[in-house]
């Protein structure tokens, strides 16, 4: 009995890669008290500091974009595309950090667009005052990444993710984003270069 080949596994991170959060989040989500800036100006994440709130309040502003119908705009097309011309070269899961609230739409969100290739969602709940988690499996991406071995390969926006992923000795790249070291990327040209990842 013949084994069937191992392929690179793809972990993708949800928001700000396989969808546009922080755009929407420019477009209609600052509160009343904050300062108003463009998506390009938006160099860190969280961005709190920049817009002049508290991260409890920047946290609360998020979640209204989430609630208020985010989970019915479609995915960034060309995830789509990259998906639909080289989804099959891989192995693919998403690990993404939203509150336990709603990790019950993203994960429809993700199966409902990207199902032909994504079957399996893993999420590290992001903390919210209201809600306790009661068990947890990984406590870091970078931790998960390590539990997959050395076929795994991060994508994230996340400084954070990222580079504890790289130090810890696991791989992960950058998704273009103002508050990483790829925002002058195309996004295209970052997908493209997924394909340097099959086996």
């Amino acid at each position: 009995m013949s084994s069937k080949p191992e392929k690179t596994l793809l972990i993708w991170d949800v928001d700000d890669v396989l969808n546009t959060l922080m755009q929407q989040y420019a477009a209609c989500g600052f509160p009343e008290n904050s300062k108003k800036l463009s998506y390009g100006e938006l160099t860190e994440n969280p961005p709190h500091d920049l817009l002049g709130i508290s991260k409890e309040d920047y946290l609360a502003s998020l979640d209204r974009v989430r609630a208020c119908g985010f989970y019915d705009l479609p995915p960034r097309p060309e995830v789509m595309a990259f998906f639909a011309e080289c989804g099959h070269l891989f192995d693919h899961i998403v690990l993404s950090a939203v509150p336990l609230r709603f990790m019950e739409k993203s994960s429809a969100w993700v199966l409902h667009y990207f199902g032909e290739w994504i079957q399996n969602c893993l999420f590290i709940p992001s903390p919210r005052p209201d809600c306790c988690v009661k068990s947890q499996m990984f406590s870091s991406k970078a931790e998960a990444v390590g539990f997959f071995g050395p076929r795994a390969v991060l994508i994230d926006d996340a400084v954070k993710n990222v580079e504890e992923t790289l130090s810890s000795g696991g791989r992960a790249v950058y998704f273009p984003a103002p508050w990483n070291r790829e925002r002058n990327t195309d996004a295209d040209v970052f997908l493209t270069s997924l394909r340097g990842f099959v086996k």
